[in-house]
C-alpha cells in the first residue's frame, strides 16, 4: 500500500512539473511573439511619418485603380492614350484632393506616332515571290517610329551579324557587301534596345531595318511590338523567325538575289505629355 502511495506521488509531482513547463513555454512564447510584433511595427515606422503612413492596402487600392484604366484603354496606359491621360488625370485629382502637397504639372514634346493603314510585307528570292500577313500572332508588324515607305523597287537585304549592337557589327557587314546604303538591314534582336539598333541603322544609310526574333524557345518565333529612334527616316517592322531564317540562309549564297519590298504609311509629330510633380 505504501509503495502505491509513493508511486501516486511520484506521477503526481512529474504531472505537476509537466502542467508548470507547458505554462512557461506558452508565456514565453506569448511574450517572443507580442516582442516581435512590437519590434516589427517599429521597424515599420522608425523612419518617419512618411513611411508610416503607407498600407499595403492603400497600395493594393491604387494599384487596381490602374489596372481598371488599363482594362477600359485597351490594355494600355501608354504615352498620347485614353489610358496615360486618365492615369495622369487618377493621380493629379488624388493628391490636390487627399494630400498637403504642393501638385504642380508641365509638359513636354514626346513624338506621337499613327499607323495610317496595314502595311504590306513581301520578300522575292531569286524569282520567287512571297507575300506575308500583318500581325503580331503572324509574320510582321510594324516597330513604333516606323517612317512611311512606300518601295516602288525591291531593295536588296544585307544580314547584319551578331546582334547589330556594336560598330563591329556593322563594320563587318560592310566589309562583306562593299556598302549598306539603299540596302535593308536585317538584325537579329537581343543585347541591346531596338532603339539602339536604329541609331547604327541611320549611321550606316541602310533604307529599312527589319528585325527578328530569335527562335530560341517556341514562344520566341513572332514578331514582336517595340519602337525604334523617333527620329529615323526609313521603315522598320519586326519580322518572325521564319522569314528571317529563309532570308538569313538565301543571303549567304553570294549568287543568290534577295530583296525586299515594303509598304507603310505613318504619321509622326510632336505632341505634349504631361508631367507630374508634388512636393512638400
Amino acid at each position: 500500500m505504501m509503495k502505491k502511495t509513493k508511486i501516486y506521488i511520484v506521477l503526481g509531482i512529474i504531472l505537476f512539473l509537466i502542467i508548470i513547463t507547458i505554462a512557461l513555454v506558452a508565456s514565453t512564447l506569448g511574450i517572443v511573439v507580442r516582442q516581435s510584433k512590437t519590434e516589427t511595427k517599429n521597424v515599420e515606422c522608425n523612419e518617419g511619418a512618411l513611411v508610416c503612413s503607407i498600407s499595403s492596402n492603400d497600395l493594393m487600392k491604387h494599384l487596381q485603380q490602374l489596372q481598371n484604366i488599363a482594362d477600359e484603354s485597351n490594355s494600355t496606359r501608354a504615352i498620347h492614350t485614353k489610358g496615360f491621360n486618365q492615369t495622369f488625370d487618377y493621380i493629379y485629382n488624388y493628391l490636390k484632393t487627399n494630400t498637403n502637397l504642393k501638385v504642380q504639372t508641365e509638359y513636354f514634346s514626346y513624338m506621337k506616332f499613327i499607323l495610317n493603314n496595314t502595311p504590306m510585307l513581301s520578300t522575292n528570292i531569286n524569282g520567287l515571290e512571297m507575300n506575308y500577313t500583318y500581325g503580331l500572332k503572324h509574320d510582321f508588324t510594324y516597330l513604333r517610329n516606323s517612317e512611311s515607305s512606300d518601295f516602288n523597287t525591291p531593295f536588296q537585304v544585307t544580314s547584319i551579324p551578331n546582334f547589330g549592337c556594336d560598330e563591329s557589327d556593322w563594320l563587318n557587314a560592310t566589309s562583306s557587301s562593299s556598302s549598306l546604303r539603299d540596302k535593308i538591314a536585317l538584325i537579329k534582336r537581343g543585347n541591346c534596345t531596338f532603339t539602339e539598333k536604329s541609331l547604327l541603322a541611320v549611321k550606316y544609310g541602310v533604307v529599312g531595318l527589319l528585325i527578328y526574333n530569335d527562335g530560341t524557345t517556341p514562344n520566341r518565333y513572332s514578331p514582336v511590338s517595340g519602337r525604334v529612334d523617333q527620329n529615323i527616316t526609313f521603315p522598320a517592322l519586326s519580322i518572325s523567325y521564319q522569314i528571317a531564317s529563309s532570308l538569313v540562309n538565301a543571303i549567304q549564297n553570294v549568287a543568290t538575289n534577295v530583296v525586299v519590298r515594303i509598304h507603310i504609311s505613318t504619321t509622326k509629330y510632336p505632341e505634349p505629355v504631361g508631367n507630374i510633380c508634388a512636393h512638400t
